[in-house]
């Protein structure tokens, strides 16, 4: 019935026949038109109930994903049918014989097509289809064993990864003789694999041909992903074969399609689980913005300004000090808001419209205050007696913000609008920074959001990636002998560039911002670079920050997940998704032992 336009319709009337017809061995509607509920529960009802059938063939019907779960939950007990087609529908074959909805194959390899019977041969010089037809692509039932080099110690269980199975683990037998076995179909060519006990350490056959691998492999047991360090694999060519006999049609190996076979499982003791606390978390070497460090900062910040001109009473000054002191987290705040929203090359400062909008902001503007006047005060602000590449002409630094306010207090007071700097200060920050504040506090996002046990869990777990991203875009620091090495903000862009999210996610300015606001704290940032040298833990506080710019998922934990695989793929150039490893929460701690079952088809 192959490429005959076949129908629904004409399809039920031809499954009463199937049904009734016990000697048939195959048969392929491929490329016909016979989707839809009726029919695929028609093929259900005949997969589940005709043992004889050994080839069947329903490629190119385009049966939906539900009409495929149909399919393969009948499919799923059959044992005897080893030859199946699915591409070009809802549903792919796996290499075990499973049905998996959802799923599509290459449409590349669906205009190639075997009939048995006639073809077998032709099916073996074709090669392989990707299809997983144990018959038509020419697979090999190979006989593993492994053998204990040790008869002292006891080496269960153990297992035998190939390369077609993912590495997925797959238990084998002991026998009396110290040795381990399991046969498994295999398909034609190249096949690596190597060994594992209790899926922990990785073994090679060493009378069997080797190669080397470039790097790890992470193998998944008991849906738990482990790192094994695997340098090298066992290599074997596995020749075409046919696993029936064409024209008796029988069967010429002993393994069977769709079977599970047994399974390890880790028998799990309940034992207390250590509180998390930041102390324990991937960011305990993260500088913490504590009192004693702000207030060493305000100090710094003083004692580089020029108000000693501006405030003349010492008593007033005193005042002027504990006012602003304690108020001085604040300011900082609001200063690293508007100094990365303009900064100056690769220097965060807050330059002349960016402090214009601070004052339109604030509302400043509307109380008296001539722009003429802040442009003056501003330029007087930002003139220093020594050159710094630190602190540039056209942008106030952190010192120069803080000596900036006061400024602003001294023109409040010529104006008439107080009578003295303090009470001037008091009602700038009264009626500005106190009500401006909440909105700038970033380090919100760490308490809230970032410093949480999930995402500290899902960093700690993906480590391997992180590192290669954090190398990747910190090479520039690699040129200056002597430099720690960091992401610069230009390297921090061109990392979102390569990944596509600069401009789609967030923006020119929005990058420079969140790449500011991830920096640690340091008190001195005339004399150093290092508030401009971005370390590994600011690396992973800005890639939170930029996760969390995503409209959906909406907790920090989904959208490093989806971040990391967008970055995984693009900048480091991995494919598929499995490279962002999710941990899973644990709500208690286990000891872990290991215990034999025996896993059912059901």
């Amino acid at each position: 019935q192959f490429w005959n336009g076949l129908r629904a319709s004409g399809f039920l009337s031809l499954s009463e026949g199937i049904l009734l017809n016990n000697s048939l061995k195959a048969f392929d509607l491929g490329w016909n038109s016979i989707a839809g509920e009726p029919a695929a529960k028609a093929i259900a009802h005949i997969l589940k109930t005709k043992s004889n059938l050994i080839h069947v063939s329903l490629a190119m019907n385009h049966f939906t994903r539900i009409e495929c779960e149909l399919i393969a939950a009948a499919l799923k007990g059959n044992h005897t049918l080893y030859g199946f087609h699915l591409n070009g529908n809802a549903g792919v074959l796996d290499a075990k014989g499973f049905v998996l909805p959802g799923k599509r194959a290459d449409v590349g390899t669906h205009h190639i097509w075997q009939r048995l019977g006639r073809s077998l041969s032709r099916a073996a010089a074709v090669g392989r289809l990707g299809g997983n037809c144990w018959i038509c692509e020419g697979w090999r039932e190979v006989f593993f064993a492994w053998k204990n080099p040790n008869p002292s110690e006891d080496p269960s269980p153990v297992f035998v990864h190939t390369d077609f199975l993912g590495w997925k683990g797959q238990l084998m037998d002991p026998t009396s003789n110290g040795i381990w076995n399991l046969r498994l179909m295999v398909p034609p060519g190249r096949l690596t694999y190597f060994f594992s006990m209790k899926g922990d350490k990785a073994l090679v056959d060493d009378s069997k041909r080797q190669v080397s691998l470039p790097s790890g492999h992470t193998i998944r047991l008991d849906d738990v992903s482990r790192e094994l360090n695997i340098k090298k694999v066992n290599l074997i060519s596995i020749d075409r074969f046919s696993p029936i006999q064409p024209e008796t049609w029988d069967i010429a190996v002993l393994c069977q399609p769709r079977t599970l076979g047994r399974s390890w499982q880790r028998k799990r003791v309940r034992v207390r689980k250590a509180n998390w606390s930041f102390g324990i978390s991937i960011f305990k070497d993260f500088t913490i913005d504590t009192d004693d460090l702000i207030h060493k900062c305000f100090e710094f910040d003083w004692s580089c300004s020029k108000v000693t001109k501006l405030i003349k009473s010492e008593e007033e000054r005193h005042a002027v000090i504990n006012l602003l002191k304690g108020r001085y987290r604040m300011i900082r705040d609001i200063y690293r808001h508007y100094a990365g929203t303009s900064p100056i090359g690769e220097v965060f400062c807050v330059g002349i419209n960016a402090y214009s909008d601070f004052i339109n902001t604030s509302g400043q503007m509307n109380k008296g205050l001539k722009f003429s006047d802040i442009d003056r005060e501003f330029i007087a602000t930002n003139y220093a007696d020594k050159k710094n590449s630190k602190n540039p002409d056209k942008g106030l630094v952190r010192y120069q913000f803080l000596e900036m306010l006061i400024r602003l207090a001294a023109l409040l007071v010529g104006s008439g609008k107080a009578t003295s700097i303090f009470s001037a200060l008091e009602r700038i920050i009264e009626d500005i920074i106190e009500p401006m504040a909440p909105q700038h506090d970033f380090n919100r996002f760490r308490r809230e959001k970032l410093w949480k046990e999930p995402v500290d869990v899902l960093l700690k777990a993906n480590l391997t990636l992180l590192r290669a991203l954090f190398d990747k875009y910190s090479r520039m620091a690699l040129m200056k002998p002597g430099t720690r090495r960091h992401v610069s903000m230009l390297e921090f862009k061109n990392m979102l560039a390569d990944a596509e999210l600069l401009d789609s996610l967030v923006s020119n300015a929005d990058t420079s911002l969140l790449y500011n606001l991830s920096m640690m704290t340091i008190v001195n940032e005339l004399d150093t670079d290092r508030h401009l040298q971005m370390l590994f833990l600011e690396f992973l506080d800005a890639l939170g920050r930029v996760a969390n710019c995503m409209k959906t998922p909406t907790n920090l934990e989904d959208q490093l997940v989806e971040l990391l695989r967008i970055l995984g793929r693009r900048c480091l150039k991995m494919t598929g998704d499995n490279f962002v490893v999710i941990p899973r929460m644990e709500t208690e701690e286990f000891e872990e032992e290991g215990e034999d079952t025996l896993a059912t088809d059901s």
